[in-house]
């Protein structure tokens, strides 16, 4: 069966629906397994015999779980098409690490719960498709080009363009451009970014990537300690527990400092976030 896929007309399919008036549903927990992964869905069944469409939800790029988009979920179900929600990886009651979990990853949970869905009697195993929001539409064709379960897709504000390219965008438009910085500096950064990201892929520090949940400064002491070193070093400071200031010197240069000897003189404050604020020594010391 050809494909269908629609950007921003996450209701269209409605057509195909059984019913033109809101009807009764039931609801069911259930488990799905993707190899070592138990994902937790619920699974919304409209009344009547069927078979049924059928729509499994890809959130975003937050930690969700099935309690999210109940509204779509009940919605669709009352207009005769099976739902499935489920809690993505490492969230809610589903197993496995949310932050460690690649896109391909993610891809696989997808094509498990459609695969769950097609095996159900009362679903119509030709027409099920997934409804992507945000960073689920990443997810959704990856899991496309995965199965050919999947007759369509639904994307609904999920970018249209590589992750790199909307990073690029989100850095220029949220970061940059928002701090007033000029376009060439801007042009000149972000032409960096592509070269960092072939940097990290190549150079797995095991003292910075082993935990990803590890403060910054403390990733930093371990990752000093293991690197072979370049001439230049990365020494933190601890700040006042989210923050992070450090000095870029040379081997055996020392550090300076504010006038009663304490902390760096020049702190690095990271934010990541919109906007950022620059705070002088003795607010960060």
């Amino acid at each position: 069966m050809p494909r269908l896929l629609l950007f921003l007309l996450p209701f269209l399919f409605l057509a195909c629906a059984t019913s033109d008036q809101p009807g009764q549903y039931s609801t069911e927990d259930t488990i799905i397994p993707n190899d070592s992964i138990r994902l937790s869905a619920r699974i919304y069944k409209p009344g009547g015999q069927g078979p049924f469409p059928a729509v499994v939800l890809l959130h975003g790029s937050k930690n969700h779980t099935k309690d999210y988009y109940t509204e779509y979920s009940e919605y669709f179900a009352a207009h005769g098409i099976v739902v499935a929600n489920y809690d993505k990886r490492g969230q809610g009651q589903s197993t496995g690490n949310l932050w460690t979990a690649t896109f391909h990853g993610l891809a696989d949970d997808a094509v498990a719960v459609v695969e769950h869905l097609a095996s159900q009697p009362y679903v119509d195993d030709s027409r099920i498709g997934l409804w992507a929001d945000s960073q689920g539409g990443w997810v959704a064709l990856l899991a496309d080009s995965l199965s050919p379960q999947i007759s369509f897709i639904i994307n609904k504000s999920g970018p249209a363009v590589t992750p790199l390219a909307q990073t690029l965008y989100d850095t220029r438009e949220n970061y940059l451009e928002a701090n007033g910085v000029p376009e060439d500096i801007q042009d000149e950064l972000l032409n960096l970014y592509p070269q960092i990201l072939e940097y990290l892929t190549r150079n797995r520090e095991e003292a910075l990537w082993r935990e990803i949940h590890c403060p910054y400064h403390e990733a930093l002491r371990r990752l000093q300690g293991s690197s072979t070193g370049t001439g230049h070093y990365d020494r933190p400071v601890d700040a006042a527990g989210h923050g992070l200031r450090i000095s870029r010197h040379l081997p055996g240069r020392p550090l300076r400092t504010d006038a009663q000897g304490q902390g760096l003189g020049c702190p690095l404050v990271l934010y990541p976030r919109k906007r950022t604020i620059d705070h002088p020594c003795e607010e960060t010391g």
